[in-house]
């Protein structure tokens, strides 16, 4: 190893932290995805969250690789397993990639430009190709089009993320939009970038626990943050939440957050549909229908 490869071994310029949990179909390609990439500056984090198949042999593979470390938790979730990730990280700056998703090929040569070009700036914000069974779909953040910050969609400073507090733990769904409410409550400086970061796989597979962590995620945050939010992203969470409710058949809870929402958005005549909705439980339960349960 030269003096130079020595140098970037123990002073990277970004890290990036994959978690993973019974990844094994995914984590190599998620990987590669990052020993491919044409800037090389980087170390690579692998978290496994008490992975049962085969993905901590898959990932301890790419140990001969000097630039790629691995860590072991007890299963934590995904936030814990990130939160670990980070506080390994030797870079200023760092990147959340999913192990089913994949950057794309020369994203960080990008990124080191907008790190050069704006060194004062606190994060850069990328757009994501959406990838499902049905169709592919790029989106690019801008002032007028809202793009969520997906893992592998924004680069961060480090110094940023431990300020804050990192991720909640709690939250296994909408962590990332609750980091970033947190971040946004700091004067941040942050540019949105018209370039594709990340190909994000949309996983086809749901159920009962997936909704229960939506559900969750949502009366958490509303709660965690209920004198800092918008009243618009109340109106939503309570809507979404009153959705689904009546999807666990829960229709006095529905109707509550339904009154809620109109709280904040009295005009909206679906929110007033689906309140009246709930005074016809068996109609609510046929036009909402789902086969999930709190059991």
């Amino acid at each position: 190893m030269d003096t130079n490869e020595t140098k970037k071994f123990l002073d990277p310029k970004i890290s990036i932290i994959i978690p993973f949990f019974n990844s094994e179909s995914t984590l190599k390609r998620a990987v590669d995805s990052v020993i491919l990439q044409s800037f090389e500056d980087w170390e690579l984090i692998l978290v496994n969250d008490g992975s049962t198949d085969q993905s901590e042999w898959i990932a301890k593979s790419f140990l001969g690789d000097h630039r790629i470390l691995y860590s072991y938790q007890e299963n934590m979730g995904v936030s814990a397993a990130r939160n670990l990730g980070a506080s390994k990280a030797k870079a200023d700056w760092l990147i959340f990639l999913d192990s089913d998703d994949v950057l794309r090929p020369n994203s960080f040569t990008k990124m080191n430009s907008c790190i050069n070009e704006y060194p004062d700036y606190d994060y850069f914000h990328f757009g994501i190709c959406s990838i499902s069974q049905k169709d592919v779909k790029e989106r690019i953040p801008s002032k007028s089009v809202y793009v969520g910050k997906l893992a592998g969609s924004v680069l961060l400073k480090r110094i940023l993320f431990e300020q804050v507090g990192g991720y909640d733990e709690n939250l296994k769904f909408s962590e990332n939009t609750e980091l970033f409410h947190r971040i946004h409550l700091l004067p941040v400086k942050f540019l949105q970038v018209a370039i594709i970061s990340v190909e994000y796989f949309s996983s086809m597979v749901g159920g009962s626990k997936n909704t229960q962590n939506i559900l969750h995620g949502l009366l958490y945050i509303l709660d965690k943050h209920k004198d800092s939010l918008s009243p618009h992203i109340k109106f939503l969470y309570h809507q979404s939440a009153g959705v689904i409710f009546i999807r666990f058949k829960k229709i006095s809870l529905a109707r509550y957050h339904f009154l809620q929402a109109l709280k904040f958005k009295p005009w909206k005549l679906p929110t007033w549909a689906r309140l009246g909705l709930t005074f016809f439980p068996p109609l609510a339960k046929k036009i909402y229908q789902t086969k999930v349960s709190f059991d």
